[in-house]
């Protein structure tokens, strides 16, 4: 029955590190979504405000 025990401990770290890879894999993808995101706002922000000083001269 240890054996068995041992078997459910390696089971249970396994899965413990795949939920972990997974978590930290959508943590990255979303990150990475979230910087694109707000660069992508930061372009439009300076733009926005490039175009609003072009027409005010």
């Amino acid at each position: 029955s240890s054996a068995n025990g041992e078997g459910f401990q390696n089971l249970g770290a396994y899965l413990m590190m795949k939920g972990v890879n997974h978590y930290l894999e959508l943590c990255v993808r979303n990150s990475a979504s979230w910087f694109i995101q707000m660069s992508v706002l930061q372009i439009q922000k300076s733009n926005f405000f490039r175009q609003s000083k072009l027409g005010r001269k």
